[in-house]
């Protein structure tokens, strides 16, 4: 039996806000079991007797059960198949923290982060803040938003290194600093001869993270192999500890450090750039005579670009001796 929508019987519109059921209900004692008998804690409970067929009331409440589904259902929350995130144009790579659980590892870890932060640095639109602001977050107790606001960048990039025997783990992760939110996090093991290696796949998957565009010569410059002997570079990575220290000590330490990494490996293009950056600051500094050093100077720069003209180091160290030896303005720009 259908219901009539002019003259309702069982189930009535009502405009506006859904429906209702207007069906008449008699309320009838339940009937006892035959093999029970009443007593005074028996409590009868009435049950709804609906005059009508069974079929025609299970379908109207079926009905109304659906529609209060389908209207419920439309205030709930709704969870998007992909989350949205600002787009990133600036970042600060952390100093890297030393899990090799040895203080005199620490020139290796913080060699590590100047090394990701030259790669990472080379993204042309990428803004990545320099290694010495970021030095100042080491071992700091401030999150990553308050640090991101301090420096004016959209994310975070910190990890961690550990070194046992021949062999090295990096992690990373990338955080967007507003919604102080993981965007990525992965781990890196390999041979220390393939350290540069990593450190250039770290480097890739933050910019395939951040979703930018690289320059042909970008992309080519970061998938490039980087196999270097791990002697040499342990060398270089003390040298560059010595160097960032400035002070005279420190710069001659790092100019020793630098000439051993190439006696151990002749063909390694960053101790020749290392050793021209010594001798500059040395120079200005007042500690060596000009003249004294700028033939050292020019031929640890010529040597270096020989051996790989990409080298930003050695650009670097270019420049600063057109500036400083031969007050070639334009050239030094």
């Amino acid at each position: 039996m259908k219901d009539d929508p002019d003259a309702p019987k069982f189930l009535e519109t009502v405009v506006g806000k859904g429906y209702r059921l207007i069906g008449e209900i008699d309320l009838e004692p339940a009937p006892p079991e035959a093999s029970e008998k009443p007593s005074q804690s028996t409590v009868q409970v009435p049950h709804l007797r609906w005059r009508g067929r069974p079929a025609v009331v299970a379908s109207a409440v079926l009905v109304v059960l659906l529609i209060v589904a389908a209207k419920w259902g439309s205030f709930l929350p709704r969870q998007s198949s992909s989350v949205q995130h600002a787009p990133i144009h600036s970042i600060v790579i952390l100093p890297l923290a030393n899990l090799s659980g040895d203080p005199a590892q620490e020139y290796f870890v913080d060699g590590m982060t100047d090394e990701l932060i030259t790669e990472i640095a080379q993204v042309s639109s990428l803004r990545v803040i320099s290694r010495t602001s970021a030095m100042h977050n080491k071992a700091t107790a401030k999150t990553a938003p308050e640090i991101a606001k301090q420096l004016n960048v959209d994310s975070v990039l910190e990890g961690a290194v550990s070194r046992s025997g021949g062999r090295v783990r990096i992690t990373a992760q990338l955080i967007e600093a507003r919604a102080d939110e993981h965007l990525w996090a992965n781990s890196y093991e390999g041979e220390s001869k393939d350290v540069l290696e990593m450190q250039d796949t770290v480097a890739r998957d933050v910019v395939k993270q951040i979703r930018l565009n690289l320059t042909t010569h970008e992309q080519e410059r970061l998938s490039r192999p980087r196999p270097v002997n791990p002697e040499a570079h342990d060398a270089y990575l003390k040298g560059l500890f010595y160097w960032n220290k400035r002070d005279r000590a420190g710069l001659e330490k790092a100019i020793g450090y630098f000439n051993h990494a190439i006696v151990i490996d002749p063909n390694y293009a960053l101790p020749y750039s290392g050793i021209a950056q010594s001798y500059i600051p040395l120079t200005y500094l007042g500690y060596v005579r000009g003249n004294d050093v700028r033939a050292k100077v020019a031929s640890a720069v010529t040597k270096a670009l020989e051996l790989d003209d990409s080298l930003a180091e050695a650009h670097t160290a270019l420049g600063s001796a057109k500036h400083f030896y031969e007050y070639d303005w334009a050239g030094a720009e």
